[in-house]
């Protein structure tokens, strides 16, 4: 229906301003990244574990260690478990999230899935991020526990931006999406971050998934 009907033209409404896009971001393809940062990081803060300092931080929820095995969390996160135990099937009956003895949690099963879902996004594509490393090491290598869902985002929205203007790129000479995409400056983004007038403002219909 007008012009997000046209497919080259909605996917790159989708995109950040700061890529030619429209910044209406959607909600479905949000999800995965949004779930598996907030699982990630909430995790981080379940068990007991060491400070930069040398002291100790008391988890939200130690009786979950059987469930990720003790230190799962240690810092520096390159050196721990971290979702490995979690992600290869319950080793112990006392689980409070009821999986069955070598089975996955449906938490578990999820996370895998869209973490994995993801990774085939972006994959050969030579955009590097968090989605390099596997599903059980979640969250390694950046600072802190903050940020995971921006990062994610970032990398998934790289690869889709390069997807995107090599469709742009190979359509005809005089196609007025080519021209469109090949016309932006740093400027030209800059009315999609401004306030609307009553005259020019999004409806429902353009945030419809």
């Amino acid at each position: 229906e007008g012009v997000l009907g046209d497919a080259i033209t909605a996917r790159r409404a989708r995109l950040p301003a700061r890529m030619r896009g429209l910044g209406l971001r959607s909600l479905e393809e949000v999800a995965p990244a949004a779930f598996c940062a907030c699982f990630v990081e909430a995790a981080e803060r379940f068990l007991d574990r060491s400070t930069p300092g040398g002291g100790r931080e008391r988890g939200f929820f130690q009786m979950l260690a059987p469930l990720f095995g003790h230190g799962a969390f240690e810092l520096p996160y390159p050196n721990s478990p971290r979702l490995s135990r979690f992600l290869s099937g319950c080793t112990t009956n006392v689980n409070p999230l009821g999986a069955q003895l070598g089975q996955l949690t449906l938490t578990g099963e999820s996370f895998k899935r869209a973490w994995e879902g993801m990774q085939r996004e972006v994959r050969g594509e030579g955009v590097a991020g968090p989605l390099d490393v596997r599903a059980p090491e979640a969250g390694n290598g950046r600072a802190g526990s903050a940020g995971l869902q921006r990062q994610l985002t970032q990398q998934r929205e790289q690869v889709k931006r390069n997807q995107l203007s090599r469709s742009i790129l190979g359509l005809p000479h005089g196609d007025t999406r080519r021209e469109a995409w090949l016309a932006v400056d740093s400027f030209s983004s800059a009315w999609v971050s401004s306030w609307p007038s009553a005259q020019n403002r999004c409806e429902a219909r353009e945030f419809r998934e």
